[in-house]
């Protein structure tokens, strides 16, 4: 059902008109709000099957899961596991090797957190990744590979930008040089140029 219920999710942000506050589905399609959060911008399905997701606005994380009801119906919870209060979160949101990430404009940090225990995180931030340049684009996407590699990235100032200093796609190892780690000391995977 969480994955189905995913995928509803996925799709009503995908929606036609979905700028709004009354989104418009495509034909042959409804649409039926799942959470409350207020401009939720990022989400991660953690390996228990629960959503971790960003609330912009709350700058926390929260984790959001379903609860099937002897009944045969479904409760959707909702439920802040990150106080991120003060840092500015605001999309990138990921969970690995026992840690939630999320990150900030300029800062990518970390929680302890074992996925599907649904509890409050009370331990402080780790501070992973400083520096990422401010202002334009102030998303920061953020994923790891095989081999344990955060990647992160960052987009332009503008839509178009004499150079590449900063529409970067950025990869560390968290474990090879001591933490906090400054974002122009980061291995530059692709530059992401956009020109005219």
């Amino acid at each position: 059902m969480l994955k189905f219920s995913l995928v509803i999710l996925v799709t009503l942000l995908a929606l036609e008109g979905s700028h709004g506050a009354n989104p418009v589905p495509a034909q042959g399609y409804f649409s039926q709000r799942y959470i409350g959060l207020a401009n939720p911008r990022g989400l991660y399905l953690d390996e228990s099957g629960d959503i971790l997701a960003v609330g912009q606005s709350a700058s926390s994380v929260f984790v959001v899961f379903e609860t099937e009801n002897p009944e045969g119906t479904v409760t959707i919870t909702e439920r802040n596991i990150v106080n991120g209060g003060g840092l500015g979160l605001n999309h990138g949101v990921t969970h690995h090797d026992g840690y939630i990430y999320a990150s900030s404009p300029t800062t990518v940090y970390r929680w302890p957190y074992v996925a599907g225990s649904r509890q409050a995180v009370t331990a402080q931030p780790e501070t992973l990744v400083t520096g990422i340049p401010n202002g334009g684009h102030v998303t920061r996407t953020l994923i790891f590979d095989e081999q344990d590699r955060l990647y992160i990235s960052v987009g332009s100032n503008n839509n178009i930008d004499p150079n590449s200093d900063r529409a970067r796609l950025i990869r560390l190892s968290l474990t090879e040089q001591p933490l906090p780690i400054n974002w122009q000391e980061a291995e530059v995977i692709n530059y992401l140029l956009f020109a005219e």
